[in-house]
Formats: C-alpha cells, structure tokens, sequence
C-alpha cells in the first residue's frame, strides 16, 4: 500500500460502484449547519464524517458530503419539497485501504474543517498513539543497547547496519529492480 500508493489510488477512484437515492425527510430545526447535517443524515440512516464545503449557494436547498472509510455521500435535501436526494459510491477493498490510510477527517485546503465523527477522532488517537509507542520503542532499544557491555556493543552495530541495508534494499533496491 505505502510502496504503491499511486497506483492504488488512481485504480480504484474509477472502478467504484455510484447509484442514487431519493427520500422524503422531515423539516429541518434550526441549528447550526452541522447540527441540521446531523439530524439529516439520521433521518437518512447514514452514519460518516460531515464536510459541509462552501457555504449554501441556493436559499430553500441544504448541501452537504459525508464520508466514510469506503463509502461517500453527497447528499442535496430540498427544503422546499422536504426531499432528498443522496448520491452514494462505494469504493472497492483497494479504496477502503486508501482511505484507511489517509482519513483523518480534515483537510490541508479547508482550515475550518474540523474532526466531527467519533470513530474518526478514535481512528486518529489510535493512529497517532501507535505511532508514538513506536517512537518510544525505537529510542527505548537504543538505550538499552548502550546500557551494553563494550564487547557486546559490537553486535548492536552489525544488527544496526544490517537493518539500515534491508530497509534501503527495500525502499530503494526493489524500486530499482522492478523498474
């Protein structure tokens, strides 16, 4: 996934399945953007991280996208006729991994995005947890290693340089082979 990254995410963006659905919905209550978003998608059974986008260009209409690892929602609700129209595609297993690896419910292009999903904010302080434990882990071994007796360092060396030629094989050597 992470050595092949960009022809797994221009494979799957094309090959995902889209259909449409209509569905009456009650009025909405007055709140914040969010919060009318909220009470929409309950209303429409459908559970993701909201990116509300561009303020609504239309009086009467209600815009908005949801989004879930495998799965978007660009949902568009009338509030005139109280219908909604909800445009859903699904991604393939290709595109639930990339996804998996890149949600993280905000956007560098959109500052006033914020994480509004519970299981993306638990998604994201797991992400970022694991990857601190692996900080720690690594900086851990390396004390440990110098707490060594001299003679045994040596070992720690070869180790060392032994993983720094596998992982430069690998990040390089095989980018190079194959092609």
């Amino acid at each position: 996934m992470l050595n092949h990254h960009w022809q797994i995410a221009t494979s799957w963006y094309p090959n995902r399945e889209q259909w449409s659905v209509k569905k009456p919905i009650q009025p909405l209550p007055d709140g914040t953007n969010l919060e009318k978003a909220r009470n929409l998608m309950r209303q429409l059974d459908i559970s993701g991280e909201v990116s509300l986008g561009e303020a609504q260009s239309k009086p009467g209409q209600f815009d908005f996208q949801a989004v879930k690892p495998g799965r978007f929602f660009q949902i568009h609700a009338d509030l005139v006729t109280n219908q909604a129209t909800v445009q859903i595609a699904q991604a393939n297993a290709w595109g639930i991994m990339h996804m998996l690896h890149t949600f993280s419910g905000v956007r560098r292009e959109d500052p006033c995005q914020q994480r509004n999903w519970i299981l993306t904010k638990i998604w994201t302080f797991s992400m970022d947890a694991l990857a601190l434990g692996l900080i720690f882990l690594v900086f851990s071994s390396y004390y440990m290693w110098y707490g060594f007796k001299r003679n045994l360092r040596l070992w720690g060396w070869i180790t060392l340089s032994a993983a720094y030629l596998l992982c430069g094989f690998f990040v390089v050597g095989l980018k190079w082979l194959f092609s």
